[in-house]
């Protein structure tokens, strides 16, 4: 008798187990279909990523699957990617298409600014390279010379920060 009533209980919780996970499970599903149609046209995209860049223009516009979703990728003119969802018109996200790009709109001089700065410091040498780079939380150029030194120069106010061999970083 003893074992009928534990394996009465036993089925019982199960059963409620059961019925429990059917109710509750449909509330956590995610829609895993994917879509394969655009809804919204290249130019809606193109609105909905000069909202978020209005002083850029678009240089390009794909339909490209991300993931199963469709998707605008939208390149602008300030070295912005905006992806804006072809079945929504959201945008999903905005970055830089690289580091330089998003860098160069953070600068208030020029790479031939930095160039300048660098030679006057090293009036004997050539520019070889520039790279515009965040050291530390620091915008900066840094200019490769010639004659083997490395020259970082302040990307917001020109002023050199540091000169020294290459291999010294």
């Amino acid at each position: 008798m003893r074992k009928w009533l534990i394996a009465g209980g036993i089925g019982g919780v199960l059963v409620a187990a059961l019925l429990l996970g059917s109710i509750v499970m449909p509330a956590f599903a995610h829609d895993t279909s994917t879509r394969h149609d655009a809804t919204i046209t290249p130019e809606q995209a193109k609105a909905a990523a000069l909202k978020d860049n209005p002083d850029a223009t678009v240089t390009e516009v794909e339909l490209e699957n991300e993931n199963g979703v469709l998707v605008y990728d939208v390149e602008m003119s300030n070295g912005m990617d905006v992806e804006v969802d072809a079945g929504t018109g959201v945008v999903l996200h905005t970055g830089a298409e690289d580091e330089a790009a998003a860098l160069a709109g953070e600068a208030t001089i020029t790479p031939e600014q930095a160039k300048a700065a660098a030679l006057k410091a090293n009036p004997d040498a050539t520019v070889t390279e520039v790279e515009l780079e965040n050291e530390n939380g620091v915008l900066v150029y840094d200019v490769e010379m010639s004659n083997g030194m490395d020259v970082e120069v302040d990307a917001g106010t020109g002023v050199v920060l540091h000169t020294g061999a290459e291999d010294e970083d």
